[in-house]
């Protein structure tokens, strides 16, 4: 995913892109943005999300780890069959 932002908007970090995604689309209407980092730190997570970032997800992650994101930031209409 950060390769993804540096690709579209070279020389911003996520955090500017968040903060420019946010104001190019109506609430409704604006994709939803899962933050995926190495960093477990509890700082950085909490950063994540007060830049707007719906969900945050650790690498490495597994199955359960992923839908439990899923659902948290897609509600109920999004489910991974993780048996």
């Amino acid at each position: 995913m950060w390769s993804c932002w540096t690709s579209i908007s070279p020389g911003t970090d996520g955090f500017e892109t968040v903060g420019a995604i946010r104001k190019a689309w109506p609430s409704g209407e604006r994709p939803r943005i899962i933050a995926l980092s190495a960093d477990d730190d509890a700082q950085v997570k909490q950063r994540c999300l007060e830049a707007g970032m719906d969900g945050f997800l650790c690498k490495p992650f597994d199955l359960h780890a992923l839908s439990a994101v899923l659902e948290q930031t897609h509600g109920s209409a999004f489910q991974v069959d993780t048996r």
